[in-house]
């Protein structure tokens, strides 16, 4: 078969399949979708064009550093209550930056199911053991180290993304007392909402010195672009001499750096939007009972919602019905989740209102319960 016979063989069954992922704007449509929770990308921060005069185009390794990315990680390393932490240019990058240099053969990752594609692509370089244990199941975590072999790593993520449920992390800290083992938590997802200031579900249960490093993606809650490790200076150095994904990325210019500092920053001040968030969270919550949808939707206290419908056509159907109302909330499908857990996924934001909330649930409860 030829290659252009193969690639449209292949998107014609993804299309037969309902499956068919496509990009199409969405202005002016109700939000139910983006990782924006706390509306930070909404607010402007004054550009100071201090690099305008100046090239800084290569990887930070040959041209492209600057101090601004010191300053950059040395707020986020106080923020985060870490030693140090390190830049990188995306959530993605940096997963698979640590992952696959971290551990190599003969030493084992246990990461919960559930984990984002990152992390299990980041794994899968390193070549070292992996082992998934089933979702924010303990006892089967257990049973995986007994079998662990070498240096042990387990991973899981603060609050799951197309779940919106949080890791058991102080009883994941416990099996410290029964097995040697480095914990490694992504707080993609919660860095922003949860803890201190936004400082994240480890800060938060005071788990920090248990915690071997922590990722917060700035791309969501803090409404930017990038995401750093956060961890031990001697971690940082590693990552700077192994991890590939970071040595061969041209770095971003400082003058954006800068931004993605000033939008740190915001995060930080942001107490009365991660006051609001949590009222949009109560009020949806309450709706949902309101509507009579209780059973198709599992009880969360993150921002993220999931209509738990385990068909794709209806969760597709649903997905279209609300796009013709400028309603923007997707349809999870395989292989973002396994087949037969086709869902919708909702995210709330801080300044949802009242009204669109029922006008989302009101349009699928339409469809659900014609």
């Amino acid at each position: 078969m030829k290659l252009n016979d193969k690639i449209h063989h292949k998107l014609l069954k993804k299309s037969r399949e309902a499956q068919l992922r496509t990009l199409f704007c969405r202005s002016g449509w109700t939000d139910f979708s983006s990782n924006d929770y706390l509306r930070l990308s909404k607010v402007s921060i004054p550009s100071k064009n201090t690099f305008t005069n100046e090239s800084y185009s290569g990887s930070r390794l040959i041209a492209g550093h600057h101090q601004v990315f010191d300053e950059l990680e040395e707020y986020a390393a106080n923020y985060f209550h870490s030693e140090d932490a390190l830049y990188f240019s995306s959530g993605y990058d940096a997963n698979v930056g640590l992952f696959s240099c971290l551990l190599s053969k003969g030493d084992t990752y246990l990461y919960d199911q559930l984990s984002h594609a990152s992390i299990k692509d980041g794994i899968r370089l390193s070549h070292a053991n992996s082992f998934s244990f089933k979702h924010n199941d303990v006892d089967d975590l257990r049973r995986k180290l007994k079998k662990a072999t070498g240096d042990v790593v387990v991973v899981t993520e603060a609050i799951f993304s197309m779940d919106g449920d949080m890791a058991p992390l102080r009883k994941i800290t416990s099996l410290k007392s029964e097995f040697e083992f480095s914990l490694i938590v992504d707080e993609a997802h919660s860095t922003g909402i949860l803890g201190e200031n936004g400082n994240g579900l480890v800060n938060q249960l005071d788990l920090r010195e248990k915690v071997f490093a922590t990722l917060h993606t700035f791309g969501k809650a803090i409404g930017s672009h990038g995401a750093i490790w956060a961890g031990s200076n001697l971690l940082k150095q590693y990552m700077i001499n192994f991890s590939r994904s970071f040595i061969y990325s041209t770095a971003f210019h400082p003058s954006f750096v800068e931004g993605v500092k000033s939008k740190l920053e915001n995060c930080y001040r942001a107490g009365e939007a991660r006051k609001k968030l949590t009222q949009v969270i109560e009020l949806f919550d309450e709706e949902v009972i309101n509507h009579g949808l209780v059973d198709l939707f599992p009880q969360t206290k993150t921002p993220i919602k999931v209509c738990l419908l385990n068909d794709l056509e209806k969760a597709v159907a649903i997905q279209n019905s609300l796009f013709e109302n400028k309603i923007f909330a997707k349809a999870i499908f395989s292989p973002t989740v396994p087949k037969g857990t086709e869902r919708l996924r909702i995210c709330l934001h801080a300044d949802q209102t009242h009204q669109q909330i029922k006008s989302l649930l009101t349009e699928i409860k339409k469809e659900v319960y014609p």
